[in-house]
């Protein structure tokens, strides 16, 4: 089929902007496919990758935990410095808030990078178990 015929069968059109620098950047990029085209370069890229979609839920989870942390650690200075001592059970109960920070960054951690390194097979899993 000639270009001219297969331009017919595509109807549906995209506008995009891009910087100077990322409309360069796609343009060497679209040397090196050697693509005649920006449709059949960007048909290409998108056909050979793979697209995985992360939850970043886990992150707000994970502000969220920081800021009640931040709020626990001024209400254990301000103690200290009214009673000159700190009880256990409040710095006990700071340690495990910042464990189940640990856990969440961890969680997605391992999931960011197994999505970059094509593990996932085009999956998403949660494995907050």
């Amino acid at each position: 089929m000639d270009k001219k015929k297969k331009n017919q069968y595509r109807t549906e059109r995209i506008n995009l902007r891009f910087t100077k620098e990322e409309k360069e950047f796609i343009d060497e990029r679209k040397k090196q496919h050697k693509a005649k085209c920006y449709s059949d370069f960007v048909l290409s890229v998108i056909a050979n990758q793979k697209c995985f979609i992360i939850d970043t839920n886990p992150l707000l989870a994970v502000a969220s935990e920081i800021n009640a942390v931040g709020q626990n650690v001024n209400q254990i200075a301000k103690v200290a410095n009214i009673t000159h001592s700190i009880y256990e059970k409040d710095i006990t109960k700071l340690k495990e808030r910042i464990d189940e920070i640990e856990s969440i960054v961890s969680r997605y951690l391992d999931l960011s990078n197994k999505a970059r390194d094509g593990k996932l097979n085009g999956l998403y899993k949660d494995i907050s178990d």
